[in-house]
Protein backbone atom coordinates (compact mmCIF):
# COMPACT_ATOMS: atom_id res chain seq x y z
CA UNK A 1 0.00 0.00 0.00
CA UNK A 2 1.40 3.40 -1.03
CA UNK A 3 2.12 6.22 1.35
CA UNK A 4 -0.35 8.52 -0.46
CA UNK A 5 -3.35 6.38 0.45
CA UNK A 6 -2.66 6.68 4.17
CA UNK A 7 -2.72 10.49 3.94
CA UNK A 8 -5.70 10.65 1.59
CA UNK A 9 -8.36 10.97 4.33
CA UNK A 10 -6.40 13.77 6.02
CA UNK A 11 -5.88 15.64 2.74
CA UNK A 12 -9.54 15.22 1.80
CA UNK A 13 -10.61 16.43 5.26
CA UNK A 14 -8.37 19.53 5.03
CA UNK A 15 -9.45 20.41 1.50
CA UNK A 16 -13.13 19.92 2.31
CA UNK A 17 -12.77 22.00 5.50
CA UNK A 18 -11.25 24.87 3.52
CA UNK A 19 -13.94 24.45 0.87
CA UNK A 20 -16.66 24.58 3.52
CA UNK A 21 -15.15 27.75 5.00
CA UNK A 22 -15.02 29.34 1.55
CA UNK A 23 -18.61 28.29 0.88
CA UNK A 24 -19.67 29.85 4.21
CA UNK A 25 -17.83 33.05 3.30
CA UNK A 26 -19.62 33.10 -0.05
CA UNK A 27 -23.01 32.66 1.62
CA UNK A 28 -22.34 35.49 4.09
CA UNK A 29 -21.03 37.77 1.33
CA UNK A 30 -24.04 36.98 -0.85
CA UNK A 31 -26.44 37.82 1.97
CA UNK A 32 -24.66 41.12 2.52
CA UNK A 33 -24.70 41.85 -1.19
CA UNK A 34 -28.45 41.27 -1.49
CA UNK A 35 -28.95 44.72 0.12
CA UNK A 36 -25.40 46.03 0.07
CA UNK A 37 -26.21 49.75 0.07
CA UNK A 38 -28.44 49.66 3.13
CA UNK A 39 -26.00 47.27 4.85
CA UNK A 40 -23.11 49.70 4.31
CA UNK A 41 -25.14 52.64 5.63
CA UNK A 42 -26.28 50.60 8.63
CA UNK A 43 -22.67 49.58 9.38
CA UNK A 44 -21.52 53.20 9.02
CA UNK A 45 -24.16 54.22 11.56
CA UNK A 46 -22.98 51.53 13.96
CA UNK A 47 -19.30 52.39 13.49
CA UNK A 48 -19.43 56.20 13.43
CA UNK A 49 -22.76 57.06 15.09
CA UNK A 50 -25.98 57.97 13.32
CA UNK A 51 -25.42 61.72 13.65
CA UNK A 52 -21.75 61.79 12.67
CA UNK A 53 -20.30 63.47 9.61
CA UNK A 54 -18.91 60.14 8.36
CA UNK A 55 -22.36 58.52 8.58
CA UNK A 56 -24.00 61.48 6.83
CA UNK A 57 -21.40 61.34 4.04
CA UNK A 58 -21.93 57.60 3.64
CA UNK A 59 -25.70 58.03 3.46
CA UNK A 60 -25.33 60.93 1.02
CA UNK A 61 -23.01 59.12 -1.39
CA UNK A 62 -24.45 55.59 -1.10
CA UNK A 63 -28.19 56.25 -0.88
CA UNK A 64 -28.36 59.83 -2.18
CA UNK A 65 -30.15 60.91 0.99
CA UNK A 66 -29.49 63.79 3.35
CA UNK A 67 -26.77 66.35 2.99
CA UNK A 68 -23.02 66.15 2.64
CA UNK A 69 -21.26 67.79 5.59
CA UNK A 70 -18.09 68.27 3.53
CA UNK A 71 -20.08 70.15 0.89
CA UNK A 72 -21.49 72.32 3.67
CA UNK A 73 -17.91 73.16 4.66
CA UNK A 74 -17.15 74.13 1.06
CA UNK A 75 -20.22 76.37 1.04
CA UNK A 76 -19.01 77.98 4.28
CA UNK A 77 -15.59 78.58 2.71
CA UNK A 78 -17.21 80.09 -0.38
CA UNK A 79 -19.25 82.38 1.87
CA UNK A 80 -16.03 83.36 3.64
CA UNK A 81 -14.41 84.25 0.32
CA UNK A 82 -17.44 86.38 -0.60
CA UNK A 83 -17.21 88.12 2.76
CA UNK A 84 -13.50 88.75 2.19
CA UNK A 85 -14.30 90.22 -1.25
CA UNK A 86 -16.91 92.52 0.30
CA UNK A 87 -14.46 93.69 2.96
CA UNK A 88 -11.79 94.21 0.30
CA UNK A 89 -14.15 96.29 -1.85
CA UNK A 90 -14.93 98.51 1.13
CA UNK A 91 -11.25 98.72 2.15
CA UNK A 92 -9.79 99.58 -1.26
CA UNK A 93 -10.49 103.34 -0.99
CA UNK A 94 -8.90 103.46 2.46
CA UNK A 95 -5.86 101.46 1.31
CA UNK A 96 -5.41 103.66 -1.79
CA UNK A 97 -5.51 106.84 0.35
CA UNK A 98 -2.88 105.40 2.68
CA UNK A 99 -0.77 103.71 -0.02
CA UNK A 100 -1.28 105.53 -3.34
CA UNK A 101 0.98 103.12 -5.24
CA UNK A 102 -0.91 100.04 -4.03
CA UNK A 103 -2.28 97.82 -6.75
CA UNK A 104 -4.81 95.19 -5.69
CA UNK A 105 -4.23 93.04 -8.76
CA UNK A 106 -2.12 90.48 -6.90
CA UNK A 107 -4.65 90.19 -4.10
CA UNK A 108 -7.53 89.83 -6.56
CA UNK A 109 -5.56 87.14 -8.42
CA UNK A 110 -5.02 85.20 -5.18
CA UNK A 111 -8.71 85.44 -4.34
CA UNK A 112 -9.46 84.15 -7.86
CA UNK A 113 -7.22 81.13 -7.22
CA UNK A 114 -9.10 80.43 -4.01
CA UNK A 115 -12.45 80.64 -5.79
CA UNK A 116 -11.22 78.40 -8.58
CA UNK A 117 -9.89 75.85 -6.07
CA UNK A 118 -13.19 75.79 -4.21
CA UNK A 119 -15.12 75.33 -7.45
CA UNK A 120 -12.87 72.38 -8.37
CA UNK A 121 -13.28 70.93 -4.88
CA UNK A 122 -17.06 71.27 -5.15
CA UNK A 123 -16.99 69.53 -8.54
CA UNK A 124 -14.86 66.66 -7.21
CA UNK A 125 -17.28 66.11 -4.32
CA UNK A 126 -20.32 65.77 -6.56
CA UNK A 127 -21.96 62.33 -6.26
CA UNK A 128 -21.54 61.82 -10.01
CA UNK A 129 -17.76 61.82 -9.44
CA UNK A 130 -17.75 59.60 -6.34
CA UNK A 131 -20.53 57.04 -6.92
CA UNK A 132 -18.96 55.33 -9.98
CA UNK A 133 -15.97 54.30 -7.82
CA UNK A 134 -18.30 52.91 -5.17
CA UNK A 135 -20.41 51.17 -7.83
CA UNK A 136 -17.33 49.54 -9.36
CA UNK A 137 -15.69 48.52 -6.08
CA UNK A 138 -18.77 47.26 -4.24
CA UNK A 139 -21.45 46.26 -6.74
CA UNK A 140 -19.24 45.02 -9.58
CA UNK A 141 -16.02 43.82 -7.94
CA UNK A 142 -17.06 42.71 -4.45
CA UNK A 143 -20.64 41.58 -5.03
CA UNK A 144 -20.09 40.40 -8.58
CA UNK A 145 -16.66 39.17 -9.61
CA UNK A 146 -15.37 38.22 -6.16
CA UNK A 147 -18.40 36.09 -5.29
CA UNK A 148 -18.33 34.48 -8.74
CA UNK A 149 -14.63 33.66 -8.34
CA UNK A 150 -15.22 32.28 -4.85
CA UNK A 151 -18.01 30.06 -6.17
CA UNK A 152 -15.79 28.76 -8.96
CA UNK A 153 -13.01 28.07 -6.45
CA UNK A 154 -15.35 26.14 -4.15
CA UNK A 155 -16.70 24.09 -7.04
CA UNK A 156 -13.22 23.34 -8.37
CA UNK A 157 -11.86 22.33 -4.96
CA UNK A 158 -14.83 20.09 -4.21
CA UNK A 159 -14.54 18.45 -7.63
CA UNK A 160 -10.81 17.88 -7.23
CA UNK A 161 -11.11 16.55 -3.69
CA UNK A 162 -14.15 14.33 -4.12
CA UNK A 163 -13.56 13.03 -7.64
CA UNK A 164 -10.01 13.54 -8.87
CA UNK A 165 -8.06 12.77 -5.69
CA UNK A 166 -9.74 9.37 -5.12
CA UNK A 167 -9.31 8.49 -8.82
CA UNK A 168 -5.63 9.45 -8.66
CA UNK A 169 -5.09 7.35 -5.56
CA UNK A 170 -6.95 4.42 -7.07
CA UNK A 171 -4.78 4.46 -10.20
CA UNK A 172 -1.50 4.75 -8.31
CA UNK A 173 -2.14 1.92 -5.84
Amino acid sequence: VGCGISFAPLVMFLVLTVTAAELSLGIVASSICSEVDSTIVRQAGAAFGDGSAAFNMTRYYVLGEGSNPVMQNVENMEAGVETAYAILRRAVPIIVRSCPDWNGTSLHAKMGYVEKGLAEYRHLLEPANIYPYYQQAVHVDLCGSAIDALGATVLCQALLCLLCLPLLLATTS
